[in-house]
Parts: structure tokens; C-alpha cells; sequence
């Protein structure tokens, strides 16, 4: 059975764990065996008199002790409950500051140093990141998996030839763009259509959670998401570990869930509806509005309409939903 005086002192090794200082946690101890001055915890602690004056009054701002109303001078012990929160809140404040230090002083760290080989995440910053992407992209042997989005560095908006090149000599591209892709000016008409014209496999989704790509299954990079990147912050290249695995997962899973994007099809082998009707359909299955849609294939709003009622009177349909899964069936888009 554990005495008074062993338990009390437990307390003030737990109340210490709380951010009390010694000189309060002690204080606060005498306290609980009844009220008292100032001078008389000081006395029968042993402390100086100024820094029990001190502690009892920290105590008494946060709540767990209080003067007595017959003496004001004198001290006694409160419901905890009150104080005891202040305290947690304190320490789960300070908590979180001293993990957004370390995690902040590991990243300096990881920064700075230069990976062993074995080493499977890499962390690429500045002007060393564009050519880092390049050899990556270079390396590929059979695909590339990509989860792409703004913002771009300037000039994006247009086809790279490295692309072009490696669909011509047979390595797979799987895209999924975000529709803000598909809206940033010069990016479809300039990059994406080229690409698909060249045998790219693309599809959108209104968002992509990352900046991905995945070369082969051997090595991927990664940078931020639309939402968060500062294209000249930083790029993770990951190489095979239980991490790439959980991006191709993560990268497989946008793919399933994306709508198909096919606005580069050969006129002629859409033999049903004309060039401009599936461009229209095209876009819209991107999620594109239709006021974006309109200006972008060249028509007026009332234009625009007339072309979807005749569309759907082509189809034999009587709303958009009963237009898409016709146009899907048909191979329209």
C-alpha cells in the first residue's frame, strides 16, 4: 500500500510531466495537506519565500488553487479539473512545436546531406531538380505513369519532344490529368492533344492528389499537389521500396476512377459525327463547362446548344446522361 507521502510526491513528479515547475509542483504539494501563507509553505518546503510567492500565484492564474475569501492571503487547493486542462493544452502546444521544429530540422538535414546509394527517397531542390526529371524519364525501358497537374514551369504548356520520341519507339504513357490541366491555356490544344494524337493513353479526373510519375516499376518522383507546390521548393525521387509500391497502387486507383480523354482522334475514324461534335463531347466528358467548351471548339453559346440538341437527336436520347453513355458505347469519345 502506497503511503500519503509517497503518493503525494508522485503527483508532483506527474504534475511536473504537466509543465509545473519544481518550485510549483512542491507548493502545490504542501497545499494539499491544508491551507497556507506564503511563508508558511516556504518554511516547510525549504524554499525561498519569493519564489513560493511566485508559484502560488502562477497556480491561482491557472486554476488549481484559489485565496481563501476569510483570508486572502491564504491558499487552498480547487477542483483540478479546470487547471488541469490549461496545463494539457500548454503541453500539447508545446508538443506540437517541438515536432514542427524536428520535422522541419530533419528536412534542412535531408537537404543537405547527399544520399547514400541505398538510400530509397531522395530529396532534389532547385536548379538540380529539371535535369534530375530528364535522366529519370530517359531511363524508361517499357512505361510511364503519371499523375499530372498545375502548376507548370514556364513554357509547359507545349509537347516535349522526349515524349513524342519514346511513343514512337514503343514505351507506354498512362496519363491522368486534372481538369485544371485541361483548362490551363495552351495545355490541351498544345501538349495533351499532340501527345494522344502520338499514342499517349490520357484521362481526367476534377483533381489529382499528387504530382506523380512512375518509370518502369523501378523509380518514381514525386512533387507537390495543385493545391500546395511551389514548382522551385522541392522533388522526392523515390526508388523501389514499400513507398513506390503504395504510389502505383495510389496511381492505379486515379486511373480506374478517370474518364477516358480522346480529343485527337482522326477525323475519319469517327465516321458518325463530325470533328467538331466530338470535340465537344470530348471536352465535356473532361468536365470542362460550357461556356470553356464553346469558346474552345469556336462556337456561341446558342451555337453550342444546337450542336448538343442535335447530338442528342442523332443518338435518339432525350438528356446529356442518356448523350454520354450513347457517345461511350459508340465510340464517339
Amino acid at each position: 500500500m502506497i503511503r500519503l507521502t509517497e503518493s503525494v510526491t508522485e503527483l508532483t513528479d506527474l504534475l511536473r510531466g504537466l509543465g509545473l515547475r519544481r518550485e510549483e509542483a512542491v507548493s502545490y504539494e504542501q497545499l494539499l495537506k491544508g491551507p497556507a501563507r506564503s511563508a508558511e509553505v516556504a518554511a516547510a518546503t525549504g524554499l525561498d519565500e519569493s519564489l513560493t510567492g511566485a508559484a502560488l500565484d502562477h497556480l491561482a492564474e491557472i486554476g488549481l488553487v484559489a485565496p481563501l475569501r476569510s483570508d486572502p492571503s491564504c491558499f487552498a487547493p480547487v477542483t483540478p479539473e479546470a487547471g488541469l486542462d490549461v496545463l494539457s493544452a500548454l503541453r500539447e502546444s508545446d508538443i506540437r512545436r517541438a515536432r514542427i521544429a524536428t520535422m522541419t530540422a530533419f528536412d534542412a538535414f535531408r537537404r543537405s546531406v547527399r544520399p547514400e546509394p541505398e538510400d530509397p527517397i531522395e530529396v532534389v531542390t532547385g536548379a538540380a531538380m529539371n535535369p534530375r526529371i530528364d535522366s529519370i524519364v530517359k531511363s524508361a525501358r517499357t512505361q510511364i505513369r503519371a499523375l499530372d497537374s498545375p502548376p507548370y514551369t514556364e513554357g509547359r504548356a507545349s509537347v516535349e519532344p522526349q515524349e513524342l520520341q519514346q511513343l514512337a519507339d514503343g514505351i507506354d504513357y498512362r496519363v491522368v490529368y486534372s481538369r485544371a490541366s485541361i483548362e490551363h491555356p495552351g495545355m490541351l490544344e498544345n501538349a495533351i492533344e499532340v501527345c494522344l494524337a502520338a499514342g499517349e493513353q490520357s484521362r481526367v479526373l476534377p483533381t489529382v492528389p499528387v504530382k506523380l510519375a512512375i518509370v518502369d516499376q523501378e523509380i518514381g518522383f514525386v512533387s507537390l499537389s495543385i493545391a500546395e507546390a511551389d514548382v522551385n521548393r522541392a522533388l522526392l525521387v523515390i526508388r523501389r521500396c514499400s513507398l513506390l509500391t503504395a504510389l502505383e497502387a495510389l496511381f492505379e486507383m486515379c486511373w480506374a476512377a478517370a474518364t477516358p480523354l480522346a480529343v485527337s482522334a482522326e477525323p475519319n475514324s469517327r465516321p458518325w459525327i463530325e470533328p467538331v461534335d466530338q470535340r465537344i463531347l470530348a471536352l465535356l466528358a473532361a468536365g470542362i463547362p460550357d461556356a470553356d467548351v464553346a469558346a474552345r471548339v469556336g462556337l456561341s453559346r446558342r451555337s453550342f446548344f444546337r450542336h448538343l440538341e442535335q447530338l442528342m437527336q442523332q443518338a435518339g436520347v432525350d438528356n446529356r446522361f442518356q448523350l454520354a453513355v450513347h457517345a461511350g458505347r459508340s465510340g464517339w469519345i
